[in-house]
């Protein structure tokens, strides 16, 4: 869960860094916090799908601060159900199966 909204943290790092005035200066920790993922080892592909729902989050709260962007809600709360569906679908594929026996 905590690499989860790790990956959904940078995902509005870097939506704010696009919509705010300030976003250069956002890019960096988006940038940084992403790296640090990377660097422990969190880097599997089911964690765009994360991303994506930081994206939705970020979405979601432009639409209250500012209600001309009112239908950004609609479309965050489709990222964000994208982003978490996503991720449970492409879980990890652990198999406890037995091996194939063989018969000699």
């Amino acid at each position: 869960m905590i690499r989860y909204l790790a990956w959904a943290a940078v995902g509005v790092l870097f939506m704010v860094g696009n919509i705010a005035p300030v976003g250069l200066v956002l890019w960096i920790p988006a940038a940084l916090l992403a790296a640090g993922l990377i660097v422990a080892k969190v880097r599997t592909p089911r964690y765009f799908f994360a991303f994506v729902a930081g994206i939705g989050a970020t979405l979601i709260g432009l639409a209250i601060v500012n209600g001309t962007y009112v239908m950004m809600a609609f479309y965050g709360t489709v990222l964000i159900s994208a982003g978490v569906v996503g991720f449970l679908a492409f879980g990890p594929r652990t198999s406890h199966a037995d091996p194939p026996e063989t018969f000699d």
